[in-house]
């Protein structure tokens, strides 16, 4: 088989920029749903390297989380409004607020990231 005939290994991908610090893409496979389940698989692990770097440099977690995200409708769901829920009944912070953006300006900040 010719190396331009090989098959590729599809993906998702998803870009997350915490303030602070440096971006991160999470990958995942393709069979794996990209629903409210990876957004909260993502956001979660975002929240535990954010909480590793804090620790690590002997700085708190903000009080409050800002989690702006993509405006469609597996990032506003039941599901990522009760993980937002959870993460200030577990005292990882005391408030969090998604912030949605307008459509047609998604991409503007995490794409200045991907497009290098």
């Amino acid at each position: 088989m010719k190396q331009h005939q090989r098959p590729h290994l599809a993906t998702h991908l998803m870009g997350v920029l915490t303030a602070g610090e440096r971006p991160n893409a999470e990958l995942s496979h393709k069979n794996i749903s990209n629903d409210s389940n990876l957004v909260v698989d993502t956001l979660h692990r975002a929240i535990n390297r954010l909480q590793e770097t804090r620790i690590r440099d002997g700085r708190p977690l903000p009080s409050i989380a800002y989690i702006q995200l993509d405006n469609v409708s597996s990032n506003k769901c039941s599901l990522v409004m009760a993980y937002g829920c959870w993460l200030v009944q577990q005292g990882i912070f005391d408030k969090v607020r998604f912030c949605y953006c307008l459509v047609g300006h998604t991409h503007e900040n995490i794409d200045q990231f991907f497009s290098r």
